[in-house]
């Protein structure tokens, strides 16, 4: 059950949903906003979509899935947002088996500054406080908790927590063919600041051959409108993209971007780009987030910035074009990686154990 994102999330639905109803044991249903792919083995229980409004979205969202959970049977229920809690935790009140998918630090994005800027400063601590004790009852309550990565694991006591990760499936990318001559940047996800969208555009600006292709659902931000009024043409909006749309759209790049601001939060995030770029065989140009970097440093599938402004990443995006034998490199080492390591079946057969023993008992 998710109100924060789409229905057709690539963690929740991809990997998560699919991963169980493949195997012929689950009904699975997924409750969330937006659509999945028609012919799915996953049923679709529709919500409205994201509201805007935050305050609204956190008014309405639990109200729905409340109402929703009311008239829908399940035997275990798997919950993906803060403002979902009250809903979880009224489930499991109730005797029904609820798993917790703490898939972000939320603790980490709340004392953050730099995150959840609609927090005004001043509340920060006493929202922290209260979170902190929702998050606390949430951990006693729920059958186990399913984490994306190991730091945000080791924030929980409950007896049932497992690393369930945002690795790739290989098969969307076995056939990519990244282009080196293409000169083109591939970015994915959301056009904002936390993204470092700004400083990217930034860089791209100084490099006057190279054109920045973005796939995600059409932002009308300020920021977007901006950055068009830079980079003219030389920005593209590629829209949302299946797996087969982002295959085909990486064939026709030379770097990924994997980007984020210089926050505790994204410090020990894994993002779901980095595998798929490395996957693909698309080496990547990224910010130097200590996880992120230490992935990129291992595999050596692609060019880390000394630092997070405009300069450093023209500098990486640079170095990522000037060498094709390097580039190549990068591209093999990626694949590699992915295939050994970053891919999603350690994660899927955490999934399915987990799920298999919460019915068991």
């Amino acid at each position: 059950m998710t109100t924060a994102h789409h229905a057709d999330d690539v963690r929740i639905f991809e990997r998560q949903c699919r991963s169980l109803a493949d195997t012929g044991e689950y009904d699975v249903s997924i409750a969330g906003p937006g659509n999945i792919p028609p012919g799915s083995t996953v049923t679709h229980l529709p919500l409205p979509p994201i509201s805007r409004r935050r305050l609204l979205r956190f008014l309405l969202s639990p109200l729905r899935v409340f109402l929703l959970a009311r008239r829908t049977s399940g035997d275990v229920w798997h919950i993906h947002d803060p403002e979902l809690i009250p809903v979880a935790l009224w489930l499991a009140k109730s005797g029904k088996r609820v798993i917790w998918d703490a898939h972000e630090d939320y603790l980490g994005q709340v004392i953050d500054p730099q995150s959840k800027t609609w927090i005004p400063g001043f509340a920060r601590t006493t929202v922290r406080k209260c979170f902190s004790v929702v998050l606390n009852r949430m951990d006693e309550r729920a059958v186990a908790i399913v984490a994306a990565t190991p730091v945000i694991a080791s924030r929980y006591q409950n007896l049932r927590t497992v690393v369930v990760g945002n690795e790739v499936r290989l098969e969307p990318f076995r056939e990519c063919s990244p282009t080196f001559g293409a000169r083109r940047l591939l970015f994915t996800g959301h056009v904002n600041q936390g993204h470092l969208f700004s400083e990217l555009v930034k860089a791209v600006m100084q490099l006057p051959d190279i054109e920045l292709a973005v796939a995600g659902r059409f932002s009308t931000s300020q920021l977007w409108l901006d950055s068009k009024t830079i980079l003219g043409d030389r920005l593209i909006h590629l829209g949302w993209l299946d797996r087969k749309a982002l295959s085909r759209e990486i064939s026709l790049s030379t770097l990924g971007v994997v980007t984020y601001i210089d926050n505790a939060p994204y410090a020990v995030g894994l993002p779901t780009k980095l595998f798929e770029f490395a996957a693909a065989g698309l080496p990547v140009v990224a910010t130097p987030n200590p996880l992120t970097r230490s992935l990129i440093e291992k595999s050596g599938c692609g060019f880390v910035a000394e630092g997070f402004t405009h300069e450093s990443l023209k500098r990486a995006i640079t170095k990522g074009l000037s060498d094709k034998s390097v580039w190549l490199a990068a591209s093999v080492n990626g694949r590699h990686w992915a295939r050994t390591e970053g891919n999603w079946e350690s994660s899927e057969k955490s999934l399915l154990a987990l799920y298999r023993d919460i019915l068991r008992n």
